[in-house]
């Protein structure tokens, strides 16, 4: 590891970001249109999206006939394929939330979900508890609903399907991911068509693509080493064989096949995976650093 220096870089004004990027050879056929472009979206936030022009990331200099509008439009697509990513995550979220709520009520009643037994980890229980209480204590006067509760009864948390609207993604991932009640697991799991075991993980992998996304995080080449998606062993068959197997495991190609899977199954009739598809065709070049398979188009769910 080398040794570590002060930082002494100054901050640079708009025309000396453009100055800097012109002496490493990036090109600008409209230096006015990319200047109100900086000035809006940062240079450091662009910055990842040059990368895949440089000649290599030691020097900065970039390749041929770089040009600025080449970099903002793989920007434009990132953006783009994050909205589509959030739309997704969206209808999965909610419908993890509808199924688990509806489940533990079914199984255990209101309350039934704050019981530790239904738990396979105590202390993870005392500690999703613990952020519960901080997410339901919140203000809550814009809400009607969690307010109406709190003025009028005297439980200090409320019934799951008001905890369930309460609680973060993240937190929910985790309640769920801590469920022991076998039977309350296969039926949540029921409705997405997949092992409860897998999807239990597989949350916790769409909580990070979403946190990304939601962030306005890179996505397109982002690899996703911190709760990957598991692997798929056998069923369903067809996500199986179109997860599997992939050269670069924890990209994003593994994620858009997963939600592409979820979206045709909570809604057959939606154009979601038509839209996808278009926005890959557009933008081919860069399905390689996106983790896509050779043949990604001749497997079943593409």
């Amino acid at each position: 590891m080398p040794a570590q220096r002060p930082y002494a870089k100054k901050p640079l004004s708009i025309q000396e970001q453009i100055n800097q990027l012109k002496s490493r050879g990036m090109n600008f056929d409209d230096e006015a249109r990319a200047e109100a472009i900086l000035s809006r979206v940062s240079y450091s936030r662009l910055r990842p999206y040059w990368h895949p022009f440089e000649v290599n990331n030691a020097s900065h200099k970039f390749r041929g006939e770089t040009t600025f509008e080449e970099v903002w439009a793989l920007y434009e697509f990132d953006r783009t394929l994050r909205l589509l990513a959030l739309e997704a995550l969206e209808r999965f979220e909610v419908a993890l939330r509808t199924q688990w709520a509806h489940q533990m009520a079914s199984a255990h009643g209101p309350f039934g979900y704050l019981e530790k037994k239904h738990y396979r980890d105590a202390q993870h229980f005392e500690k999703d508890l613990g952020r519960l209480r901080e997410e339901w204590n919140r203000p809550t006067k814009d809400d009607p609903i969690f307010e109406h509760f709190k003025n009028s009864y005297q439980e200090p948390l409320p019934p799951v399907w008001l905890a369930c609207e309460a609680m973060s993604l993240g937190n929910l991932s985790k309640w769920y991911g801590n469920l022991n009640d076998r039977v309350v697991s296969q039926n949540i799991a029921r409705l997405f068509g997949l092992p409860d075991r897998y999807l239990k993980n597989a949350t916790r992998h769409l909580v990070s693509v979403r946190n990304h996304a939601a962030h306005h995080a890179r996505l397109w080449d982002r690899v996703f080493s911190v709760y990957p998606l598991p692997r798929l062993h056998k069923n369903p068959g067809n996500l199986a064989e179109s997860l599997e197997p992939s050269p670069q495991p924890q990209k994003i190609y593994r994620s858009l096949t997963l939600l592409r899977y979820l979206m045709v199954r909570l809604d057959p009739h939606n154009d979601w995976p038509a839209r996808l598809t278009a926005l890959l065709h557009a933008n081919a070049a860069y399905l390689d650093r996106m983790g896509f398979p050779a043949d990604y188009a001749r497997r079943p769910l593409w």
